[in-house]
């Protein structure tokens, strides 16, 4: 599997490897998100793991000195952390007072807790810069997660910005409530501009698409701001934030001008305005996230979102003339002042038109409201990250141009549909053609239209090309993706679908049944024809198919806040380290999948050089009923190739050998057929060897693969055990 994420001028892509103790490479956004730098470490394998680096600064509540009444003196440098707040924080946490936990603040993410919100009328008089700066401090809110540290075991403050919208609610960025991956234990805290520490009690709105979020805080001095969308290019900004720790910058400048980011939608549509952004000329870096940006007045007309650099590339070259050697050949020369690109940083902020829209049904709340909430909870908006589930309806198609096969408009009752999406330059994609276009020959008279969505694709010039140099390899329906501009990470498909469910990698499947509803989602390489079968005959479990698809989302969940700690303290080769990591992890994964952790205590067994302990947790894999191909096949093959084991358990690799040729699909089975054979080799069963390796090579499509092992079928028949190559 694949993961792309376009800058201004490349795209960065990305292997999913099969082994479990690989972890992904989190994917990297065209825009830096501001809430905190992000600082790199290796891990396992030399993969590079993107964290954030905490960053907080607060502005001093009683200033030691003032140049005028009310106006405070800072203290400069970038403080990342406040002895003082952080023995605050842990007052409220340890009287039981702070709410939001990871966990709780995780599902109010999903399904918000609206409330009646008294939003303030805006402010009509212009201010002075002094009178605005001050309304700007006084609404100004530090806010974030106070949090136990998974590296350090010890707690931090991570604080970005928020701003004051009633006398006991704040608005923010959505980003900033989300918790980052180096949290073991957290909640959601504000600080007003006295200093002290509040707890957050509840997300009252929010969208992720939008970057914004409205919350409940209990307590605090909070001078509320106001909500402006009367503004235009031209007009002052004003700006209030600790850019990179630097508390209480406040910064003017202009509003440069308004721009979708990512497909408008139809005028007056409902969530239009969630794409709509507006680049101001206010100094703000990270740690700003979520600060208010304010009009003359003392008006919100939006707040801080991301930083989007934009560079022109290289320039044309100028060639100089040369009259006396006019044959020869010129070398070019550039001319240029600054070395052939040009830089701007565009501030994108989330405008006051959004938040309004965003607050709307919070400022119109009725008591009669809450009850019938409590019947019919919110339903997520299309393209918010969980509104594409196993058992839930299925998105709309939003294609863009069809380049091969009948254009589907919408999905027909009685049909069913695998939507996978792809791109060019992905490798895994490519090898899952075959396996597509071999279910769409047997499965398309009977109902099952297969499409593989574009997505991602930089150049979409070459998927035509791509589509007539596979012919007959790929017959199936291909659309690309509807992109508005120049980012394909903005396509409807790739927003409302991937996006909308979690999925960061290609290729990735959707079947959709018969009823329109969303009944796997997964690899592709992973549909079955007996699945398809059940799903026509209307036996499919699709409550097993979700359960499935949560137990995998817990899964990666308990990966990314403790696989992550093994794989460094493995790479490290710090092995009690690595071996704590790992019973945190299997403690945090459900039931079925507790294999994952055996998988990397064989994996610390074999840098151990410790037999036992790798035929232990070989046989264990061995005995879970939910382990999957890749692992089987991987654990199997150390067996019988790693020279750190003495006396490894052949039968072991051989029994796992199976199980991962029964449960493989696609081009993935011959190299677990090869697995296996390899295993029957070494315990005496030469003709069963040459057999199966004769099946794996007239089952392998890629020349090297058959290659490969071809010459291992030949030293077979030599009688000799071939190098691993």
């Amino acid at each position: 599997m694949w993961s792309a994420k376009s800058t201004s001028n490349s795209t960065e892509q990305k292997a999913d490897p099969n082994a479990i103790w690989r972890l992904l490479i989190p994917e990297k956004n065209e825009t830096k998100r501001l809430s905190s730098p992000a600082w790199g470490f290796v891990i396992m394998n030399s993969l590079i793991r993107s964290v954030g680096i905490l960053s907080l600064s607060i502005a001093t509540a009683d200033p030691v000195f003032a140049q005028a009444p009310g106006v405070p003196i800072e203290l400069n440098g970038n403080r990342k952390q406040d002895a003082g707040l952080l023995a605050k924080a842990k007052v409220l946490k340890d009287a039981g007072k702070l709410k939001l936990s990871i966990a709780i603040a995780k599902e109010q993410l999903k399904a918000p807790q609206p409330a009646l919100v008294d939003f303030p009328a805006p402010r009509t008089q212009s201010l002075s810069g002094r009178e605005i700066a001050r309304a700007a401090r006084e609404g100004h809110i530090q806010f974030g997660w106070y949090y136990l540290c998974k590296n350090c075991d010890n707690w931090h403050l991570n604080l970005a910005g928020a701003y004051a919208v009633a006398k006991d609610t704040i608005a923010t960025c959505h980003h900033c409530v989300e918790p980052n991956d180096d949290m073991r234990e957290g909640f959601l805290v504000a600080v007003d501009y006295t200093g002290e520490v509040l707890p957050v009690n509840a997300v009252l709105a929010k969208s992720q698409s939008l970057d914004g979020a409205i919350l409940r805080v209990e307590g605090g001095k909070f001078i509320p701001l106001a909500f402006s969308d009367s503004i235009s290019p031209g007009d002052s900004a004003y700006c209030y934030s600790s850019p990179l720790g630097q508390s209480g910058y406040f910064s003017e400048g202009i509003v440069n001008r308004f721009f979708w980011n990512g497909a408008p939608g139809k005028a007056g549509a409902p969530g239009q305005w969630k794409n709509l952004r507006v680049n101001v000329s206010t100094d703000w870096a990270p740690g700003s996230s979520g600060a208010a940006i304010l009009d003359q007045a003392g008006n919100v007309i939006g707040h801080v979102s991301t930083i989007h650099p934009l560079s022109e590339g290289p320039r044309p070259v100028v060639v100089a003339p040369d009259k006396d050697k006019k044959d020869e050949k010129k070398q070019p020369v550039r001319v240029d002042r600054f070395g052939g690109a040009t830089l701007i940083t565009l501030h994108d902020a989330t405008p006051a038109r959004g938040m309004l829209e965003l607050g709307k049904p919070l400022r119109d709340f009725k008591p009669s409201d809450a009850v019938a909430l409590e019947k019919n909870p919110p339903k997520v908006d299309p393209g918010e990250l969980g509104s594409v589930k196993v058992g839930l309806p299925a998105p709309e198609l939003q294609t863009g141009k069809w380049v091969q096969g009948e254009p589907v408009k919408a999905f027909e009752k009685g049909k069913v549909y695998i939507v996978e999406f792809w791109a060019t330059w992905c490798g895994p994609c490519r090898a899952t053609i075959p396996h597509l276009n071999a279910l769409h020959k047997k499965f398309a008279d009977k109902g099952v239209i297969v499409i593989a969505q574009n997505c991602w694709e930089q150049d979409t010039e070459k998927v035509a090309p791509f589509l007539k140099e596979m012919g007959d390899k790929m017959t199936y329906r291909v659309a690309l993706d509807a992109v508005e501009g120049d980012d394909p990470n903005t396509g409807a498909m790739a927003t409302k679908w991937m996006q909308a469910a979690g999925q960061k990698g290609i290729p990735s499947a959707f079947l959709v049944d018969q009823k329109g509803t969303v009944a796997w989602i997964g690899h592709p390489s992973q549909l079955t024809e007996p699945m398809l079968e059940e799903v026509l005959a209307g036996k499919f479990d699709v409550a097993k198919a979700k359960t499935d698809a949560d137990e995998t989302d817990k899964m990666r969940d308990a990966m990314m806040r403790h696989g992550s700690r093994a794989a460094t303290a493995i790479a490290k080769k710090d092995w009690d380290g690595a071996q704590k990591a790992v019973g945190d992890l299997e403690n945090a994964l459900p039931a079925t999948r507790k294999y994952v952790a055996d998988a990397l205590r064989f994996k610390i067994a074999l840098g151990r050089k410790d037999t036992s302990a790798a035929n232990e947790s070989a046989q264990k894999i061995a005995a879970a009923s939910g382990a999957d191909s890749p692992i089987l096949n991987e654990v199997a093959w150390e067996l019988l190739t790693s020279e750190a084991l003495d006396k490894p358990d052949i039968e072991i690799a051989e029994k796992l050998a199976r199980r991962g040729v029964e449960t493989a699909v696609g081009q993935s089975k011959p190299a677990v057929m090869d697995t296996l054979a390899r295993a029957l080799f070494r315990t005496g069963k030469k003709d069963d060897a040459i057999k199966l390796q004769e099946e794996a090579i007239g089952s392998a499509e890629d020349e090297k693969l058959k290659s490969s092992l071809t010459k291992t079928l030949e030293a077979y028949k030599r009688g000799e055990i071939p190098p691993e190559e």
